[in-house]
C-alpha cells in the first residue's frame, strides 16, 4: 500500500443502489491531492431594458435569489495495488461503474455535505515507471 491515506477517499452510490462504494477501499483509487468539490458559480442572465440605465439581471429579479450552476470539476487519483488486483480487472470495474450514471457523492472528510449528479471517467494514464492515474469528472448539485 502506498503512503497515500484512505482518509481522503470519496464515497459514491449509484442511483437505486443501497450502499456506497469507497474510492480507496473498493477501487484502489487514492487522490493525488485532498479532494474538494468546487463551489457552484452563480449564473447571471442580463437583459437591456428600454429607458433604464444599464442592464437587469432577470434571474435574480424573478426569483429573489441568485441561481447557481452545477458543481463541476475533476478529481485525479493514483491507482494503487494494481498488481494484486489486476490491471484489466480493475480497469473493467472502473469503466463499468463510472459510466456517467447518476450518483450520490460525499467526501469522507465531510460526510454532512452530500451531492448528487453525474460522475464519469475522463482519463486513464499508465506511465511505465510509477503508478497509473485515473481522472474522474463530476457535475453535481448539493442535496
Amino acid at each position: 500500500m502506498s503512503t497515500v491515506t484512505t482518509a481522503h477517499s470519496i464515497l459514491f452510490k449509484k442511483s437505486g443502489a443501497n450502499d456506497y462504494k469507497s474510492s480507496a477501499l473498493d477501487f484502489y483509487l487514492f487522490p493525488k491531492d485532498r479532494p474538494v468539490i468546487l463551489p457552484a458559480k452563480p449564473e447571471f442572465h442580463f437583459t437591456e431594458v428600454p429607458g433604464m440605465s444599464g442592464s437587469l439581471d432577470y434571474t435574480e429579479a424573478l426569483t429573489d435569489s441568485i441561481v447557481k450552476s452545477w458543481h463541476t470539476g475533476t478529481w485525479d487519483f493514483l491507482l494503487d495495488d494494481v498488481n494484486h488486483y489486476g490491471w484489466t480487472r480493475l480497469y473493467s470495474a472502473l469503466l463499468e461503474y463510472f459510466d456517467g450514471d447518476e450518483f450520490e457523492v460525499y467526501l469522507n472528510d465531510d460526510p454532512t455535505h452530500k451531492y448528487k449528479g453525474h460522475v464519469k471517467i475522463n482519463d486513464f494514464k499508465s506511465p511505465s515507471p510509477g503508478l497509473p492515474t485515473v481522472q474522474l469528472t463530476y457535475d453535481l448539485i448539493k442535496m
